[in-house]
């Protein structure tokens, strides 16, 4: 009888964080301004359990972050600021997890316990203006990183590819974001958000550098039909996303439904179709240096469609006090990558 091997890929991993904020804030007619600090420490504590053996790992940060801001209330509902900060993005678990993911032979993946946080300088104007049935939005921005996480692909004699993380990035992006939102009446609404970003990631230590366009677009609303219902749609754009080796396609996905509240309000069903005009998507992915060349499409079905019924009984007025949402500036990605391996 021969023997049986299951693999073994559990992560231990704590995270202690400990900060110390400072800031000031000056008021004169209509120009406020702020400045401040954030002081950060960050200690990861991590074991990496396989069939090979416990890899014990550690990570220790500490930042200073700045930032200053200045808002301007200008006649008749205009506001314009403008803003300078550090943003940290922390490596998540799966950047940091030692482990070897060699489940595909010629694809092996590991993450990378030495990774220093990410500090990006960001500028930032805005302009806003709103009135009782609409809200325009308009904000320029420029990002500026020195060593930016990367992940990086290399092959070796073998032909194997072998893939971790390493802050070895430049990057500079230069960012447009527009909002409009318009309501007519009390019930239908419409919104239109997007932006476009020219992003450069280089890395003199790889003699690579990766240049392009990436699109985020959002179109939807909700028109009244008749009593009580409502037809709502969503149209989104996304992708041209790029990173030192890669590159990802611009893609698009769309939603529409129809709800109708009876008896009082009480009662509630909604009929909603995902991706009505395709049946199946096709995403590619592009990725190269000088010693290998990659590209790749994957498949997916998602037309989908769903039905609801909500049923309300008596009066139902509860207060719940909202958690405190963290910040999201301090989160690298990285809960969804497969370099470090399964959790």
């Amino acid at each position: 009888m021969g023997r049986r091997y299951v693999e073994v890929n559990d992560l231990d991993y704590n995270q202690h964080i400990g900060s110390f904020y400072g800031g000031y804030a000056f008021k004169h007619k209509s120009l406020t301004a702020k400045a401040g600090f954030r002081m950060e420490y960050t200690y990861n504590d991590g074991l990496s359990k396989s069939i090979e053996g416990d890899i014990p790992f550690n990570n220790k940060q500490f930042d200073v972050v700045p930032y200053v801001n200045i808002t301007y209330m200008l006649k008749k509902g205009n506001v314009v600021s403008a803003a300078y900060t550090q943003r940290l993005n922390r490596p998540g678990i799966w950047y940091l997890n030692p482990y070897v993911n060699d489940s595909d032979p010629m694809n092996i993946s590991y993450g990378n316990p030495d990774l220093k946080t990410v500090r990006r300088n960001s500028i930032n104007l805005g302009y806003r203006k709103s009135s009782q049935k609409w809200n325009l939005g308009l904000n320029l921005s420029g990002d500026f990183t020195k060593s930016n996480i990367e992940r990086i692909s290399r092959v070796n004699e073998s032909g194997v590819r072998i893939s971790t993380y390493e802050n070895i990035g430049r990057n500079s992006s230069f960012r447009l974001n527009v909002n409009y939102s318009y309501r007519y009446g009390d019930r239908s609404n419409l919104y239109i958000n997007g932006s476009t970003a020219y992003m450069t990631v280089s890395s003199s230590e790889l003699d690579l550098k990766n240049d392009g366009f990436s699109y985020n677009c959002g179109l939807g609303g909700s028109v009244g039909l008749w009593k009580k219902a409502l037809f709502n749609f969503n149209v989104f754009v996304y992708g041209g996303d790029i990173s030192l080796q890669s590159k990802y396609s611009v893609n698009y996905a769309s939603s529409f439904g129809i709800s109708q509240k009876i008896f009082k309000d009480k009662l509630s069903f909604s009929i909603y179709v995902n991706e009505p005009f395709t049946r199946k998507k096709v995403y590619s992915f592009d990725s190269q240096d000088p010693n290998y060349k990659l590209h790749s499409k994957s498949t997916t079905y998602q037309r989908s469609a769903n039905f609801s019924l909500f049923w309300r009984f008596g009066k139902i007025n509860v207060n719940v006090k909202k958690a405190r949402r963290s910040s999201t500036d301090d989160k690298m990605n990285g809960g969804n990558s497969s370099a470090g391996g399964k959790m």
